[in-house]
């Protein structure tokens, strides 16, 4: 998701507004945010950097989603290249997900 949503919760730098509201309602649907610390930002630009797009999930998934991480690929956007392993029946599928300009592609 590119929630333009700003928390310490998701390993930002700080706490916005929005993202105090998002991380009420994540918390109130029991989700699960799955971004790990990571050396690069989701989200950078010539003002800064951030961890605005998030990946989330439901307590079903969340145990078969595993090597989260930034990629280093170029994306040509301001959003980088989210990957991510899910296990399904103890078949390794990687799925490549891509934020770009607020649109999540599969």
């Amino acid at each position: 998701m590119d929630s333009n949503a700003r928390s310490k919760t998701w390993l930002d730098a700080k706490t916005n507004a929005r993202g105090r509201k998002l991380k009420e309602y994540i918390v109130s649907r029991h989700l699960h945010i799955i971004n790990e610390e990571f050396y690069r930002a989701t989200f950078f630009n010539c003002r800064g950097r951030s961890n605005t797009d998030l990946t989330i999930t439901n307590y079903n998934l969340l145990a078969k989603v595993s090597e989260w991480e930034i990629s280093n690929e170029d994306s040509l956007s301001e959003q980088n290249y989210i990957q991510y392993t899910i296990r399904e029946g103890g078949a390794k599928n990687k799925i490549l997900s891509i934020e770009t300009r607020g649109q999540h592609l599969q």
